[in-house]
């Protein structure tokens, strides 16, 4: 039998992590979704937890590697989503000159991304 999956939501402001956790809930109600709001509240919430399925961290990927939280999180093979102010500006700057966005589809994208420069923006997360 397989366990229930588990996220971490590493979020300051309560509000927006009880919203996360909440859309995550809607999405899969077996998961068990973990709320902090800081690196050192993430580790120790992740302690007694083996696999987990998704991190969505604010935080930008710069040096997370490095850290007790980013090791935690790759022992236990989580994917990690980044958000907030350091993770924009890990944007492809082609994408970050044009609006900000950055197409999460092979799709050719509709609307901004399309009309710029004669196409869709084609860079590659760094």
């Amino acid at each position: 039998m397989v366990g229930r999956p588990v996220y971490l939501v590493m979020e300051p402001q309560a509000l927006v992590a009880e919203d996360l956790a909440g859309a995550i809930a809607e999405v899969d109600p077996q998961a068990i979704v973990l709320r902090a709001g800081s690196a050192d509240e993430a580790v120790r919430a992740l302690a007694p937890h083996g696999a987990i399925a998704v991190a969505i961290l604010h935080c930008g990927p710069d040096g997370i590697a490095a850290t007790p939280l980013g090791q935690a999180l790759a022992a236990r093979g989580a994917a990690l989503v980044f958000t907030g102010d350091a993770a924009k500006l890990r944007l492809p700057r082609a994408c970050a000159s044009c609006c900000g966005r950055f197409p999460t589809s092979r799709r050719r994208p509709a609307g901004r991304h399309a009309r710029r420069k004669g196409g869709p923006v084609t860079a590659r997360p760094q």
